[in-house]
């Protein structure tokens, strides 16, 4: 039977925190950022993993470790190391603009956070990079990467071969020509690069409503609970192997400022991801959830020989309730 492995991918990362445009400013980190601590609980990682946890799913967490560059190992550590404990998997993601802070000097802009702005032997160097911290940290190496703003490009891939990567989760079709500067390949399951490295792509979909038809893709904060279990259905109906939803670290907590002095739990996005992770569990004969760093390359090859590149096309009905969520907590 036919089932659609279902890839929870969450981007743990901190955040400059206006510091490039105001120099009095520093980076936000973790405690804010990744672990969402604030108001006497923590709205951030540990309550994703409590909320996937009940329903016996585990996530993938894209760690961001270039920020170490300012906060240190132990900062990059502390996160690899609650990940793994809690049983859940780690890869690897970066931000290239926290090497302004090992330049010595904030007072232009010396680094562009797109990878693909880089040449490969610079890719190649902080994709090492974030292997050694892993590794520093007692972690298994990283199997699967993705580009900070998913700012991938063709050298990316040659540098992950070279780096002993063997999948890459950068390509999402809304970004690119944006800040993606992978080929517009029109994928939306495994694909295989000539290089050798796997793409599993962030899982896209038509939206039509509002007079537009645009893609859009499955992350936690820009598309709906219905919009989402349509896109899950329609990729069952098609014979799709893999869906790859998006969430960050911060998804679940709104700042009213950059330096996250104020803030605010954002409660529809979390009853979206609860009301998400009871529909896979609830229909685990169509839906495995599974972990990237958890697959073969035999699994990989038969994924991308089989592959079905289909673009759901979600009727308006799903997408209202998203959008009426939205204009409420674009103006509370």
């Amino acid at each position: 039977m036919h089932r659609v492995q279902v890839f929870f991918t969450v981007d743990t990362e901190t955040s400059i925190g206006g510091a490039f445009a105001h120099p009095g400013l520093k980076p936000v980190g973790s405690r804010e950022r990744i672990f969402g601590k604030f108001s006497g609980g923590t709205y951030g990682i540990p309550l994703m993993m409590q909320i996937a946890e009940k329903h016996a799913l585990r996530l993938t967490f894209f760690v961001e470790t270039m920020h170490h560059l300012y906060f240190g190992h132990e900062a990059v550590q502390r996160v690899i190391e609650f990940i793994l404990d809690r049983g859940h998997d780690a890869q690897l993601h970066l931000h290239p603009n926290y090497r302004h802070f090992a330049s010595g000097s904030l007072a232009s802009p010396l680094f562009s956070d797109f990878l693909h702005d880089y040449d490969a032997h610079e890719q190649f160097d902080m994709l090492c990079q974030g292997v050694e911290i892993f590794e520093r940290s007692g972690a298994p190496r990283p199997r699967a990467f993705r580009a900070g703003c998913y700012g991938a490009g063709p050298l990316t891939l040659e540098a992950l071969k070279r780096a002993g990567f063997w999948i890459d989760s950068s390509y999402n079709a809304s970004y690119i020509g944006k800040t993606c500067f992978l080929p517009n390949l029109g994928i939306n399951d495994v694909w295989r690069h000539g290089s050798g490295v796997y793409l599993l792509p962030v899982t896209n979909f038509w939206e039509r409503s509002l007079g537009t038809t645009r893609l859009r893709p499955l992350d936690i904060n820009g598309s709906g609970f219905e919009e989402i279990r349509a896109s899950l259905r329609a990729a069952h109906e098609n014979g799709v192997h893999s869906v790859v939803i998006v969430l960050h670290s911060f998804s679940f907590i709104k700042p009213y400022d950059v330096q996250y002095r104020k803030i605010r739990l954002r409660g529809p996005v979390v009853r979206r991801f609860e009301k998400l992770c009871e529909y896979v569990a609830r229909n685990g004969d169509k839906f495995r959830v599974r972990c990237m760093g958890d697959l073969s390359r035999d699994e990989l090859e038969m994924m991308s020989r089989q592959a079905r590149h289909v673009y759901p096309s979600v009727p308006f009905v799903c997408s209202m309730p998203r959008v009426v969520e939205q204009l409420w907590d674009r103006y509370r």
